[in-house]
């Protein structure tokens, strides 16, 4: 499931599809993509978790 939905951020099957594909992807700490105000680090690191 996805921790913030934004058109910019990229769906779950992609991701799956990534990893299986040795894929890269790079996150942003931007607070409309992260779904955070303030661009919090506990924002960032939720969405790192979820990636990971």
């Amino acid at each position: 499931m996805e921790v913030h939905q934004h058109y910019r951020n990229i769906r779950d099957d992609q991701l799956r599809a990534l990893a299986q594909n040795g894929g890269v992807i790079g996150l942003s700490g931007k607070s409309a993509y992260i779904g955070d105000e303030i661009g919090a680090m506990s924002a960032i690191f939720r969405h790192l978790d979820h990636v990971v």
